[in-house]
């Protein structure tokens, strides 16, 4: 195409027959960079029939009336039959879930004033009449529909229609606003072979990087175009042709500065100069249209990361029989992991197993692969609904239900991310409908609605969470670039998804092929991000980015303190706080909590570690330890019954002096004396938790020597503290309390009491783990960046995680064992803690754990 021209819709015209050339030309550059298509900009991906995305092929919708279709080559071939058309962009049905490449889906639309020209590179058998045709929503009716006609041309021949006012009566929309839909409609008289090579929708002349441009001098040179590198043509064909000019008749002839609009011609073209006829070319005279980096996410997926059938069970969803259930089908198997049944009615579906409940904040994105036999048909009538669905409960509720997911069989797999919100994922017209929220208790895909016998299959389907980067390996971020040249380098970056802000992982040259790259945490505050790659050509302007269709979530560096017991990992947290030795050592019970909780905040006023001990013997690795610390005062908390007077005295004899006692009358006394002896003066605030259940406590003990206050234990289902604590209350007088845990283990009437010695502030979750969050929140001043996991389901390990909060001026949160629960998480992520320290070993904290893996 001549730059800046105006070019029309007929096909190549016969050239002249080849003449001898002595022209000379020189080009200003041995390449330009093929400029931007909506395929190559919206999708990464020229329409040039490489692959099957380029076009869907399902009759009765994207397609119609077109038989025999095969790929090859990069040429997709076809027999249009009469009244058939293409859909180089389909825009998908009202009343559907767009998705994919559906043209109504947002990120789709095309925007009509950056696009002026498409450019088609076709094959008829036989003259056709055709037209594009264009939409402006996905209606399919007149009312939203215009075109402009042309005439299809025996041979391979060049079609480069200016797309502008409609042209057909009884239509009225032109090319302007959002375009939803184009079709390629043609109308033979009988089947004909059609054969497609490439497509290009773009402005003509936009991209002045896509100029070429000669200096000819001596006879007469006509410019020509190859798609194989040969610069020869002797007559148009799939491979070669003249260019046109703004008639669409070949360029004539010409001398002098000649330059060539290449936007038409996808990357790989050559254009060269010829003499007319093309038999001699002008050597010298090629022109390569270079491609421009096109870079494509792969991982993070659509799909997102794991399963959680696989995290549930053990197994997928499909692993066995005993994890779903068909119903309205018969002639039911599964083989090999794939699932094929018959319809016995237009209500096929399948119940999977949900456990103990899915979460829907963590599990959210679903990816089915699906199969049918038969074709496309949406009909309500026997051969037709080939639409699928998804549906889900919240527990005791009705289900909701997705809109309509077409299953186009050229379209095997369907992705979706549940999380979309309610107004967009879910049937306007359904009774029921709500999000996918909360804890999901019954999960079932119908595979369409087909009310004759259509047999389907289901070979895959999983549902995957935000992938993550697990602290000890990282996750590795692939990518590819059918655009890519020697000489490509790319960035790869972290976009925030809350805030925007954009962090670079690295940059490197970038392959051909799959490229890799591990991403670990870095020094990024944790949350979601959208990873993005900007890859640069060798070439000033050759600089194309690509994003993620799902996040990677930055999530924190572990570390762990542990030991082969209880016992051993109070000896690991000593060593790791005190190396140089301690002056005073707290040893209580490792066999029950209710002394020890008292005693961590204890520790860490009068600066030294907490050891646990058995009751009736002293471990050799705590007996070494007190050695180590060589300290000058040792308290031993609880009566004999907690730590026998035979394990006093080897504790006396390890530690090389007289272990002192504190204790009382039971539980809430000892927690009075050890504020009697360690908090002899007025505190700014004093704690106050429950003695009949340690994890409400846990929490508490934790803040509390974070804050160098007491902690006093009630029983907090009574009406008042018993007298001692009182008693203690009240010499600390303290300026406020603050009481740890929810109605069922402090009773109003214990918090009325407690109001009436100090203004009383009650923090407490949904479970222990959002008690400990709550907590957490109390105490905002923590160490930057640093957290504590300690389990939630057994005490020891957090009764030493305790001191170490104190000690450390960090907040300690309480985990499962296998996982973290989602409001501990969303808490890591809202303080940013970027290292978090497990206080236990794996049989307490697994390596899950320490991958922040949600539960």
């Amino acid at each position: 195409m001549l730059a800046a021209v105006a070019v029309g819709l007929v096909g190549v015209g016969v050239v002249a027959a080849p003449a001898s050339a002595a022209s000379t030309a020189v080009p200003a550059a041995d390449h330009v960079l093929a400029a931007a298509s909506y395929a190559t900009s919206a999708f990464h991906d020229e329409w040039d029939y490489s692959n099957t995305a380029d076009l869907l092929l399902d009759n009765s919708g994207p397609s119609m009336n077109v038989a025999n279709a095969s790929w090859s080559g990069g040429v997709l071939s076809y027999t249009a039959e009469p009244g058939s058309y293409v859909s180089p962009l389909w825009g998908g049905y009202p009343g559907s879930l767009y998705q994919n490449r559906d043209g109504a889906l947002a990120a789709n639309r095309i925007t009509a004033s950056a696009y002026d020209h498409i450019s088609i590179h076709a094959y008829s058998s036989a003259s056709v009449s055709s037209a594009i045709q264009w939409f402006d929503s996905p209606s399919l009716n007149s009312q939203t529909e215009g075109g402009q006609p042309f005439e299809l041309l025996p041979g391979w021949h060049e079609y480069d229609i200016a797309l502008s006012a409609n042209r057909f009566p009884g239509l009225s929309v032109n090319w302007s606003g959002v375009i939803e839909g184009i079709r390629f409609a043609t109308s033979p008289a009988a089947n004909t072979t059609i054969k497609l090579d490439f497509m290009r929708l773009y402005k003509a002349g936009a991209d002045a990087s896509a100029q070429a441009s000669w200096t000819v001098a001596g006879d007469r040179a006509q410019p020509y175009w190859s798609s194989t590198g040969v610069a020869a043509c002797t007559a148009p064909s799939q491979t070669c042709g003249p260019v046109q000019d703004d008639g669409g008749e070949a360029v004539p002839a010409e001398t002098g500065a000649l330059t060539v609009d290449a936007s038409a011609y996808p990357a790989g073209t050559t254009l060269f100069l010829a003499a007319p006829g093309g038999a001699s070319p002008v050597v010298g005279s090629a022109v390569m249209v270079q491609p421009r980096p096109q870079p494509i996410v792969d991982t993070p997926s659509a799909a997102g990361c794991g399963d959680f059938a696989t995290s549930a069970f053990g197994h997928p969803w499909l692993g066995t029989t005993g994890t779903f259930h068909v119903s309205n089908a018969t002639n039911v198997t599964l083989s090999g992991g794939k699932l094929s049944a018959t319809n016995t009615s237009n209500d096929p579906h399948v119940d999977f197993s949900t456990g103990g409940g899915i979460d829907a904040s963590v599990w959210r994105y679903l990816s089915v692969t699906e199969t049918y036999s038969g074709s496309f048909n949406l009909l309500n009538a026997p051969g037709g609904g080939t639409m699928a669905r998804v549906m889900w409960a919240n527990p005791g509720r009705a289900l909701s239900q997705s809109q309509d997911l077409l299953t186009y069989r050229d379209r095997p797999t369907i992705n979706v991310d549940l999380g979309i919100p309610a107004a967009t994922l879910t049937e306007s017209e359904a009774a029921t409908r709500y999000g996918w929220a909360g804890p999901i208790s019954a999960f079932r895909w119908d595979p369409n609605e087909d009310p004759g016998a259509r047999t389907w299959s289901l070979s895959n389907i999983t549902l995957g969470r935000a992938c993550e980067t697990a602290p000890r390996t990282g996750y590795t971020i692939t990518w590819h670039d059918p655009g890519w040249v020697g000489g490509t380098t790319t960035t790869v970056q972290a976009v925030s998804q809350s805030d925007g802000s954009v962090h670079t992982l690295a940059t490197v040259a970038e392959k051909s092929g799959e490229n890799t790259l591990n991403a670990t945490q870095a020094e990024l505050p944790l949350g979601d991000y959208t990873i993005r790659v900007v890859s640069s050509g060798p070439t000033a302007g050759a600089t194309a980015s690509g994003a993620s269709a799902t996040p990677l979530r930055f999530t924190a560096r572990t570390s762990r303190i542990s030991g082969a017991d209880r016992y051993a990992t109070g000896v690991a947290a000593s060593k790791a706080e005190y190396p140089s030795g301690a002056g005073t050592v707290l040893i209580a019970s490792g066999a029950n909590y209710p002394d020890a909780l008292a005693a961590a905040p204890a520790a860490v006023a009068v600066g030294g570690p907490l050891l646990l001990t058995e009751p009736s013997r002293l471990a050799a690795s705590v007996a070494a330890e007190l050695k180590r610390l060589g300290p000058s005062k040792v308290y031993v908390i609880g009566g004999p019954s907690a730590v026998s007077a035979a394990t006093l005295s080897q504790i006396s004899r390890a530690a090389g002096v007289t272990a002192v006692r504190v204790s009382g009358a039971d539980r809430f006394a000892t927690s009075a004396a050890i504020a009697a002896r360690f908090f002899p003066t007025r505190t700014a605030s004093a704690f106050v938790a429950t003695g009949l259940g340690f994890p409400d406590a846990l929490s508490a003990a934790s803040a509390a020597a974070r804050a160098g206050a007491p902690v006093l234990l009630v029983p907090g289902t009574s009406r008042a503290p018993t007298g001692a604590v009182s008693a203690q209350l009240s010499r600390l007088h303290p300026s406020k309390i603050l009481a740890v845990g929810g109605s069922a283990v402090i009773s109003s009437a214990m918090l009325a009491a407690l109001t009436k010695v100090a203004p009383t502030t009650q923090l407490s979750g949904a479970d222990r783990f959002a008690t400990s969050v709550a907590v957490g929140k109390a105490f905002p001043g923590a160490a930057a960046g640093t957290a504590l996991l300690a389990s939630g389901l057994d005490f020891p390990d957090a009764l030493v995680g305790a001191t170490l909060a104190g000690v450390r001026g960090t907040p300690l949160y309480l985990a499962q064992q296998g996982c973290v629960p989602a409001s501990v998480n969303a808490e890591l992520t809202r303080v940013k803690a970027t290292s978090v320290t497990l206080v236990g070993g794996p049989a307490a904290l697994s390596a899950a754990v320490a991958d922040e893996t949600r539960c």
